[in-house]
């Protein structure tokens, strides 16, 4: 009797701890379910669905170019047509990623002529920008620069910059304008344009020969 009791006794034992095997099993299984294994991946895409919902989106490129183009016209509204032929007036037209090369050339050129004089052709590339960032501004890429520079060499004409900076494209609240080769970099900064404002911004035009340059 004693030995069947024994016995009895042995097996509640095995079973005691088979259940409570089964038991841990279960509630490891269900944690493991419950708290996923957090992997450097996941921690990466969430750092980087953190920093685009933080970052304003760019503005359209239709947007850009209706702002572009509005401070183009009124740039334009500064030359006297008596004075200045308006040869070229590039467009920004594109299709499914396609655009004309010259598309990228600087965005005007004018023949100045006065007093029966020999024309000069000189082009004008336009550029608004809302404001100051941390006193500079970031006024082209060193691909456009690039590229005005080549334009101005092969077609034996100055690029002259004109920037607009604050109120609106249509009506800037500051005007800088200065030659190409004033602008060595894509970034300028506000101290060093000072020297380039003009003090009415909506006053004509003049071309001045000897700089080569607006007025």
């Amino acid at each position: 009797m004693a030995y069947i009791l024994i016995l009895l006794g042995v097996a509640f034992i095995v079973v005691g701890g088979v259940s409570l095997a089964q038991k841990e099993k279960k509630e490891t299984t269900e944690t493991l379910v419950k708290e996923p294994v957090v992997t450097k991946e996941v921690v990466a895409k969430e750092i980087i669905k953190e920093v685009e919902e933080t970052t304003p989106q760019p503005q359209s490129q239709t947007e850009a170019q209706v702002k572009g183009r509005h401070f183009e016209e009124y740039i334009l509204d500064r030359f006297n047509k008596k004075y200045f032929k308006l040869k070229t007036w590039r467009s920004d037209k594109s299709h499914n990623g396609r655009y004309a090369e010259t598309n990228r050339d600087p965005d005007m050129i004018f023949d100045f002529c006065m007093d029966n004089q020999e024309p000069v052709s000189f082009a004008v590339e336009c550029k608004w920008r809302k404001s100051f960032q941390q006193g500079a501004i970031r006024w082209a890429t060193d691909e456009q620069i690039e590229i005005y520079n080549n334009f101005s060499k092969e077609h034996q004409v100055d690029v002259i910059v004109a920037i607009g900076l604050g109120g609106e494209p249509s009506s800037p609240e500051t005007v800088y304008v200065l030659p190409l080769r004033a602008l060595k970099y894509s970034t300028a900064k506000e101290a060093y344009l000072t020297k380039f404002k003009r003090e009415d911004p909506s006053k004509m035009f003049y071309y001045d020969k000897g700089q080569k340059t607006l007025k």
